[in-house]
């Protein structure tokens, strides 16, 4: 499916969001699914990137993404009007508690990409995100997060704003003041490790979206599987693509990602 590049704007160093013609199965897009968009008409780079979706309404759906390679590079050059081609909605995303009051998103380097849809999608009374950054330059979404209803605080490696260290302590010491209904992590590994292990402590529900290596995008190549805890001490294969990229905190195990 081609769909028409609405916008494309560097926002920060190196980081991009780019609004798309909506389409119809766009529209009814939950927060933590994903775009598999093929950033080139040639064979380089032959596999398609996985995208989260950053905000849909009634005209674009849009995606937040860092330059990292050369696939990304090709979609950072890309003007409105051109077409990009596009699988999606997919994955299992985040799931919408009806009956949270409180709920905390951690949100880690671009880990808050999808963090903005799934924030405006929630109907808690009390919404706290807490974001992590390496330095001032790279804190995204801040703004528009306290326009949805946010209560937002930050951590930067450097401290050049907000509290200065990880944002897995600024997450330790908030759960100390209080504890929320249910918590919803994105970002690296080892952050998502960190906020399990806090949530497991405290008793408290956790969702964290995991990354993978997608090469097809809909479960059919298995290149994204990772063993996970089943019913009655059992383990698993999960497709990150297809049964994820959200997950049970609880289900995940840690250390055979390597952490």
């Amino acid at each position: 499916m081609k769909q028409e590049i609405l916008t494309n704007e560097k926002i920060a160093p190196n980081i991009f969001r780019a609004g798309i013609a909506v389409w119809e199965e766009g529209k009814s897009s939950s927060p933590g699914q994903f775009l598999h968009i093929r950033c080139s008409s040639t064979f380089t780079p032959l596999l398609r990137r996985p995208l989260s979706i950053h905000e849909v309404n009634s005209n674009e759906i849009s995606i937040l993404y860092k330059v990292v390679g050369i696939g990304t590079e090709l979609l950072s050059k890309k003007d409105p009007g051109e077409e990009l081609d596009i699988i999606g909605p997919l994955g299992k995303g985040f799931s919408l508690n009806p009956v949270a009051g409180s709920v905390v998103i951690v949100a880690g380097g671009m880990g808050i990409a999808p963090t903005f849809f799934l924030a405006r999608s929630l109907k808690a009374s009390k919404k706290q995100v807490l974001i992590g950054a390496r330095t001032a330059g790279l804190v995204l979404c801040e703004e528009i997060l306290k326009e949805a209803g946010c209560a937002v605080s930050v951590a930067t490696d450097d401290g050049s704003y907000g509290e200065k260290g990880q944002v897995s302590t600024l997450f330790r010491k908030f759960m100390n003041g209080e504890k929320p209904d249910i918590v919803y992590a994105c970002g690296p590994a080892a952050l998502l490790k960190e906020v399990a292990g806090a949530c497991a402590d405290y008793g408290v529900p956790c969702e964290v979206s995991l990354e993978g290596y997608m090469a097809c995008g809909v479960g059919a190549c298995l290149g994204c599987a990772v063993k996970m805890k089943g019913e009655n001490g059992s383990l698993v294969y999960k497709r990150v693509c297809r049964d994820g990229p959200v997950f049970d905190a609880n289900m995940v195990l840690w250390e055979d990602l390597g952490l």
